[in-house]
């Protein structure tokens, strides 16, 4: 509850600035490749995607802020199936014009899951590597059901902060490609064990269109 405060003062700071400066919307897609690090095994690349909205607010010729609204496929592939957390994410990036077309950028992520789910290729009956490590212990006591596709929202957290830095260059006509990667700064499972590491790592390849 006190990240969406954090989040939704941003967002009403932003507010107040686009009445006094120069602002331009846009909309963005691209890849995300995703993967979850910390304290996990055999884990590797998964292949997704992101896509929504965004604005670059222009404080003077060469610093401007870009609060984004994304929906942002994440997870990880492991041996014995695929983890698929879906957010609706809200990167706040801090954007410095290192020449005219092309700029770095690095702030904060705030992410809302908006679900959860286990997908199993294994043949076996033992239970996922990505469901082991992402139950709390009190859960522990409960037998897995292997079964092919499943929702398993109620073993992660709701919310997700991570720090994201990456570069981006305007290709002219409104048109724009960026690079970005997004460490994940807090835990994403349930768990009552506060040594257990397990965290998003994103790396994004994005192409975007302002529209003014």
């Amino acid at each position: 509850m006190k990240k969406l405060s954090i989040a939704i003062v941003i967002i009403l700071g932003f507010s107040q600035l686009m009445k006094a400066q120069d602002i331009k919307f846009g909309a963005k897609a691209g890849l995300n490749l995703a993967n979850m690090s910390g304290d996990v095994e055999d884990n590797s690349m998964k292949l997704a995607f992101h896509l929504g909205g965004m604005a670059e607010i222009k404080i003077s010729e060469q610093f401007a802020v870009q609060p984004e609204l994304l929906y942002s496929a994440q997870g990880a592939k492991f041996s014995d199936g695929t983890l698929s957390l879906n957010y609706l994410a809200l990167p706040v990036m801090a954007k410095y014009a290192v020449t005219e077309n092309f700029s770095i950028e690095a702030g904060p992520q705030f992410g809302y899951l908006l679900s959860a789910k286990a997908k199993d290729t294994s043949n076996d009956n033992s239970e996922p590597t990505y469901e082991a490590t992402a139950k709390s212990s009190s859960s522990n006591k409960a037998q897995a059901v292997q079964a092919n596709s499943r929702d398993i929202k109620e073993n992660f957290k709701s919310f997700d902060l991570g720090l994201a830095l990456g570069g981006s260059y305007l290709l002219g006509n409104g048109m724009n490609v960026g690079v970005r990667y997004i460490m994940g700064l807090s835990n994403t499972p349930k768990n009552d064990d506060g040594d257990f590491k397990y965290k998003n790592s994103v790396f994004q390849l994005s192409l975007g269109y302002y529209f003014n």
